[in-house]
């Protein structure tokens, strides 16, 4: 890096760290607030942000011709101008469309501020030598032909008169690569999907602090023959400060019933150190858990213990397995 090209990079990084900041980030600590300032779902933020993103795409192309046209500093000052005008709109907004609008403002704004018209404006100013520049390293990093790509799309929603919260979504994702299986053969990738689900059934304290009770479920599938498991369903009830002058303590009970790979050899393949005439997995595994975690000190740090029971009535390492018993202790630190 030259010391040329310092004051170029601090003041890039400068202001693309603000821009981030002010626009792509602003949800994740205003979204609440906004939603109950303006008396409607936070669902609704959540919409006119991704609509911003949508713009923000469809802006690519044109903002990088335009930054090969006449270089990156007029592109970048619009930019700044535009995401104002949008927070200033953000501070303002009384009503939905007005909510709309000001995050049509920031989504143009970021079209023509964010990565991508930073990087194009370096190039446009380096040329090849831009990569650099923008990574803070001439030998930039490599990735092998491995990669894992996930997908999930999800949805929030209260119940009742005391607004429960409850989420719940699904998601699918791929491996790519040659996969060794138990059968010592390779298959090209694999794919699978999982959904989950969370609901608070019970408030101790309505309205003033969220100690309850909360039910989750989930499960997940592959028809990779390289996988473990092929299948998981999992359930349980979460309690959240049910004990008396126990505020920040928990709680739980848990199921996880799991398909195993049904390859001959899939248990010496994954659990190689398991003494067993078999060489198989059992069929499939069946867990439960129940816990307890104390919160024995919150300021200046935490201090958290942690016990948990769990009963296997049927591992899965090898059929002729016996049931299991574990009692586990934890203690952690938070600083």
């Amino acid at each position: 890096m030259s010391g040329r090209q310092l004051p170029i990079i601090l003041a890039l990084g400068t202001t693309q760290t603000l821009a981030w900041a002010s626009s792509y980030y602003l949800p994740a600590i205003l979204a609440d607030p906004i939603a109950r300032d303006l008396g409607v779902s936070s669902n609704w933020i959540f919409a006119a942000f991704s609509a911003s993103l949508v713009i923000s795409a469809l802006l690519g192309p044109r903002v990088g011709r335009q930054i090969d046209l006449v270089g990156g500093r007029q592109v970048l000052s619009i930019s700044n101008l535009t995401l104002a005008a949008g927070l200033a709109l953000l501070g303002f907004t009384y009503s939905i469309p007005v909510l709309v609008l000001a995050w049509l403002l920031l989504g143009i704004g970021m079209g023509f501020g964010l990565y991508d018209a930073a990087f194009g404006a370096l190039g446009r100013i380096y040329g090849n030598a831009a990569r650099g520049v923008q990574t803070g390293l001439y030998a930039g990093p490599h990735v092998n032909n491995y990669k894992f790509n996930l997908g999930e799309i999800g949805y929030d929603w209260r119940l009742g008169s005391q607004g429960k919260p409850g989420l719940a979504g699904i998601g699918v994702w791929g491996q790519t690569g040659q996969l060794l299986t138990p059968n010592l053969t390779f298959e090209n990738g694999a794919t699978g999907f999982y959904a989950f689900a969370n609901q608070h059934l019970w408030y101790r304290h309505p309205g003033k602090d969220p100690s309850g009770v909360i039910a989750y479920a989930q499960y997940g599938y592959t028809n990779s023959k390289s996988a473990e498991m092929t299948q998981h369903v999992g359930f349980g009830l979460t309690g959240a400060g049910l004990v008396p002058g126990r505020p920040a303590d928990s709680m739980g009970v848990g199921v996880a019933w799991s398909r195993l790979n049904s390859s001959p050899f899939a248990g010496a393949f994954f659990s190689p150190n398991v003494t067993s005439a078999s060489t198989a997995l059992r069929n499939s595994e069946l867990i439960s858990q129940i816990y307890y975690q104390a919160v024995l000190i919150q300021f200046p740090w935490t201090l958290v213990v942690g016990t948990a029971y769990t009963y296997i009535p049927t591992p899965g390492e090898r059929p002729d397995l016996p049931a299991a018993h574990a009692l586990t202790v934890q203690v952690g630190a938070l600083f």
